[in-house]
């Protein structure tokens, strides 16, 4: 990742990363933020942090154009959800991978449709929330919601220990 332009600047504070307990300050992303907040998106979409992205897109021999931020559509869905061991497990349907998860739980429902990789989980108990979590890695998302419920469900974990975990892939 040191070699991917603008990356070492903003993540590598002294040509490092930060120390654990160390203290990291983001401006320029606080600033974005603020920015995309502002203008409820409208500035990431179709202002000048699209024209920014394009521009640094383009500078790096990236194929990202302002008018693909511009004709992004996104759907609104509501989650499916699964009973496992007094938790309600939340997951975002198909296209989402949050129904493999839930098969995995022990859930038997939905059809298959190309997923994508954006997979937030929340979990509920009795009806009242619990916490929202997510791991990353692509293919191994589903598996890795399910180690984390499982950690906390089972063997009563702690979120953060839960995350933290080892993970395992089953192929």
């Amino acid at each position: 990742m040191r070699l991917q332009p603008g990356f070492a600047e903003a993540f590598l504070p002294d040509g490092r990363a930060p120390k654990p307990g160390e203290r990291f300050s983001f401006p320029d992303h606080a600033c974005t933020l603020e920015k995309i907040a502002e203008t409820e998106g409208g500035a990431f979409y179709r202002g000048e942090l699209a024209a920014a992205l394009e521009a640094h897109s383009r500078t790096n021999g990236g194929a990202m154009l302002a008018g693909d931020l511009a004709a992004h559509h996104a759907d609104w869905v509501g989650p499916i959800s699964a009973d496992y061991r007094g938790y309600t497990v939340h997951e975002i349907p198909p296209n989402g991978q949050g129904i493999i998860a839930l098969i995995a739980l022990g859930s038997s429902t939905s059809t298959w449709q190309r997923c994508h990789t954006i997979l937030p989980g929340f979990m509920t108990k009795d009806g009242a929330p619990v916490m929202s979590f997510g791991v990353m890695g692509g293919t191994m998302q589903p598996q890795g919601h399910v180690q984390v419920v499982v950690r906390i469900a089972d063997y009563g974990q702690n979120p953060q220990a839960a995350c933290d975990g080892p993970r395992f892939r089953w192929v």
